[in-house]
């Protein structure tokens, strides 16, 4: 239960500072002076929106991104336990 609760938190840690990640972007952008559009798409449902035109920007958060975002943690905590363990089995 401890670790699944530990996959759990990985994944919405991961989600959170993409997010941000994301935020703090398009920020920048706005900043540089850049102006774009950009909402990419999988399997047809967005996964977020981003706006950025001459003194103003918008952010748009969907839930494909979000659980895409999550599963990548998920994911990413999981390979990493795996090779930790292929590690300290092959040093014994």
């Amino acid at each position: 239960m401890k670790s699944f609760l530990k996959v759990l938190l990985t994944g919405v840690h991961v989600t959170i500072v993409l997010s941000l990640l994301m935020f703090i972007t398009t920020l920048l952008m706005l900043v540089l002076g850049y102006s774009i559009d950009f909402a990419p798409t999988i399997f047809g449902l967005p996964l977020f929106t981003v706006e950025v035109y001459e003194n103003r920007f918008a952010i748009e958060a969907r839930l494909m991104g979000l659980a895409l975002f999550f599963m990548i943690g998920v994911i990413a905590h999981l390979v990493v336990q795996y090779f930790l363990r292929y590690k300290k089995a092959s040093v014994q």
